[in-house]
């Protein structure tokens, strides 16, 4: 593998499918709990009750919104991979991006998906104040990769060179990066 390594990412279809059947198990759920239920028809519910009704389905409506928006933040990022376990997060189209460590032993990788925590490196001589939105944790399937366009990788080749750098190089980098603060 040779680095550094230009990963685009993309929003999952999948992933959303699965965040959207989640909530709407949750809200099937929900509507089989009786005081939750006569909120939703209009019986009468005590006030407690109507409160706690209204802050279950509020709860579950915000949780939908912050995980369909997550996963479409991803849609125009782009990973460079660093040798040094290191990793920028740069927005489509921005000239620079944000220098980022992966937060010691927060990296899970497995066949199917990768979780890990991001930490942006500040302080760094000489560089200049960008703003790009660098989440604080993500979550990707290899359907978050966009294929490239190019013949020089196979298909699957990002996906498995991802799971090995988070396993191999990003642990690396904690242990000789200093973060201010």
């Amino acid at each position: 593998m040779r680095f550094p390594v230009e990963l685009r990412l993309q929003s999952s279809r999948i992933l959303m499918a699965s965040v959207l059947v989640a909530h709407v198990a949750a809200a099937s759920a929900l509507f089989h709990v009786p005081a939750l239920r006569a909120f939703l028809v209009g019986d009468e519910l005590s006030l407690a009750g109507s409160l706690g009704a209204a802050l279950a389905w509020a709860a579950l409506a915000l949780s939908v919104l912050r995980s369909v928006r997550a996963e479409q933040a991803k849609r125009g990022l782009v990973l460079w991979l660093e040798e040094d376990g290191l990793a920028e997060v740069f927005a489509a189209g921005a000239g620079q991006g944000v220098l980022c460590r992966i937060r010691p032993h927060s990296a899970v990788a497995l066949p199917q998906a990768v979780w890990f925590r991001l930490q942006a490196l500040e302080g760094i001589p000489g560089a200049t104040p960008v703003r790009v939105r660098v989440p604080a944790g993500m979550m990707l399937l290899a359907s978050n990769l966009q294929q490239r366009e190019s013949s020089e990788s196979a298909d699957g080749d990002d996906w498995r060179g991802l799971r090995i750098w988070l396993r191999h190089r990003a642990d690396r980098a904690a242990d000789t990066v200093d973060v201010p603060g």
